[in-house]
């Protein structure tokens, strides 16, 4: 059976049985591993994946709590720790971004390099 333009097609298949309770540690590596599943099948690069996928790693270890439940306090509390640990990952960021980190470790200023 072909779908809208014909690209999207329908696969036979069964549904699979999921448990009721599922442990967010397990369900979050498992969206990472579809990420990546989906970047590998969309021809990125095996050293972007795996750079990216790192990355992303890290993030959510350092967030310590499940993707779905991290708030922008969150977020600005890893960068910021990276950010007064003198990290270059955040330094190297900043600059690929035409950014620059002038404040101090309690009141970060973030402003443009031009």
């Amino acid at each position: 059976m072909r779908v809208g333009d014909g690209r999207l097609r329908v696969i036979a298949g069964e549904v699979v049985a999921r448990p009721e309770v599922i442990d967010p540690e397990r369900f979050q590596a498992e969206c990472v591993e579809a990420f990546v599943a989906s970047w590998t099948a969309r021809g990125f690069a095996s050293s972007t994946i795996d750079n990216d996928a790192g990355v992303l790693t890290r993030m959510l270890d350092a967030l310590g709590r499940p993707a779905w439940e991290v708030t922008a306090n969150d977020v600005d509390r890893v960068v910021g720790a990276l950010a007064c640990a003198g990290s270059s990952v955040f330094r190297t960021s900043l600059c690929e971004l035409g950014l620059s980190w002038s404040g101090t470790c309690g009141i970060p200023k973030v402003g443009h390099l031009r």
